[in-house]
C-alpha cells in the first residue's frame, strides 16, 4: 500500500507531541475563498523534505526509465520528471544498426542542469536530423530517482512510514534550532538550567543519529 501526505499526517503529528504546536501552519491570504489557510502546511513540507532526502541519502532512491521526444539540433528539453535526481545513462543509438550504416556524430549524452531555476535535461550534443532519422525520436534513458509525496499518493511502500516519519522529525528538530538562533540565553549550571537532552539542538542530534543509522 502507498503512502500519502493525508496518511501520514496524524502519525507525524503524535510523533512530534508537544512540539507539533509550535508549527502554526499558514494563515489565510488575501482572499479566504481562493487562499485559505492551511494548519498542516508546517507539517507537509516536512514530509515533502524527507521523501526527498531519503532518497537524495540514497535509502530510498531507484533507477527509473525516463523519456524525451528528440528534435534535431535541440539540445534543451524541459520535459524532467518530477522524481528525477539525476541522469544516469541512455542506450539510445546503441547497436541498433551496423557500425558501417550509423550516421557520423557522437551520440547525445543526457546531463542535468537549470534554465531560470527551473530543471532541465541536456543533451550533449545535440542530436542530428541523420542520427534521429536511423534510431528515431523516442529518446530512452534511466535516472536515479527520489520519492514523490503527494497528498494522495507516492511512490513510497507503507514500510517506509516510520523512515518518513523520522527524517521529518529531523528537519522539524532543524527549524527548532534554527527559530532559536536568534535569542542567546546565558544560564549558569545550577537550577533554571535546562538538561542537555531537552534541547532543540541535542534533540536534532539525536534524531539524526537515528536516522543515519536506520536502514
Amino acid at each position: 500500500m502507498a503512502l500519502s501526505l493525508a496518511s501520514l499526517l496524524p502519525d507525524y503529528k503524535a510523533a512530534l507531541h508537544d512540539a507539533a504546536s509550535v508549527f502554526k501552519g499558514t494563515p489565510a491570504g488575501a482572499d479566504p475563498a481562493t487562499q485559505p489557510a492551511d494548519p498542516d502546511a508546517d507539517f507537509k513540507r516536512h514530509l515533502g523534505i524527507a521523501a526527498r532526502a531519503i532518497g537524495i541519502d540514497g535509502k530510498r532512491s531507484c533507477t527509473r526509465l525516463g523519456a524525451l521526444t528528440l528534435v534535431a539540433g535541440q539540445s534543451l528539453y524541459t520535459d524532467v520528471p518530477e522524481d528525477l535526481l539525476t541522469p544516469k545513462a541512455s542506450d539510445w543509438g546503441i547497436g541498433a544498426v551496423p557500425v558501417w550504416q550509423q550516421p557520423a556524430g557522437a551520440l547525445p549524452v543526457v546531463r542535468l542542469s537549470d534554465q531560470d531555476g527551473a530543471p532541465v535535461l541536456v543533451l550533449t550534443p545535440a542530436p542530428s536530423a541523420a542520427q534521429i532519422s536511423t534510431f528515431g525520436a523516442d529518446y530512452r534513458y534511466y535516472y536515479l530517482a527520489t520519492p514523490v509525496l503527494t497528498d494522495s499518493g507516492s511512490t513510497l511502500r507503507d514500510g517506509d512510514r516510520d523512515l518518513v516519519i523520522l527524517r521529518a522529525m529531523v528537519e522539524a528538530a532543524r527549524e527548532l534550532v534554527n527559530r532559536n538562533l536568534h535569542k542567546p540565553i546565558a544560564l549558569s549550571p545550577g537550577s533554571g538550567s535546562y538538561p542537555s537532552n531537552q534541547t532543540p539542538a541535542s534533540w536534532h542530534a539525536m534524531l539524526l543519529a537515528e536516522y543515519k543509522a536506520a536502514a
